[in-house]
């Protein structure tokens, strides 16, 4: 992908899962370029407001920065970490 210099938010949407291992979150990792993956986790763990809008909506949302050092073509990779996370679309802003 073909970005320019700055700061952008990575917004990764999900499916509306439950984390299998109870206790837990969803987890994955977001990184560009081969650097250190940042770690971020999905908790829908509970039934509530949150949980009702994911389903509704059909999907969940996690926003990660993302800085790019020089402007060019960027390789970025997502990492699912848990069994049952569903990555369903990324917007880039």
């Amino acid at each position: 992908m073909l970005l320019k210099k700055g700061t952008y938010t990575v917004v990764l949407k999900c499916l509306p899962t439950r984390a299998i291992h109870q206790g837990r979150y969803l987890n994955l990792a977001i990184s560009v370029n081969d650097r250190t993956p940042h770690f971020a986790g999905i908790d829908l763990s509970r039934e509530g407001k949150e949980w009702s809008a994911s389903i509704l909506r059909g999907f969940t949302d996690i926003a990660i920065p993302l800085k790019i050092e020089k402007e060019g073509v960027q390789t970025i990779r997502v990492h699912l970490m848990d069994p049952g996370l569903v990555l369903s679309t990324i917007d880039i802003q």
